[in-house]
């Protein structure tokens, strides 16, 4: 890891959906986003047309 730290967005249309999770599940995808940010390279970019764009599944309640 280099040691820089990335910045993370969220859709517009993801954030309204975000706003509608409960709380821990808020709070979950706060800490994986964070995780994310400090090295997105080591998880899957997408194909085109989302080229650049990195991919971070997670389990929250057993669901992905």
């Amino acid at each position: 890891m280099s040691g820089k730290q990335y910045q993370a967005f969220m859709s517009p249309s993801a954030y309204r959906r975000y706003k509608k999770f409960d709380p821990p599940l808020q709070q979950k995808i706060k800490e994986k986003t964070k995780v994310l940010s400090e090295d997105p390279h080591r998880y899957d970019e997408l194909m085109e047309p989302l080229k650049g764009i990195r991919s971070y599944h997670f389990k929250h309640k057993g669901i992905q």
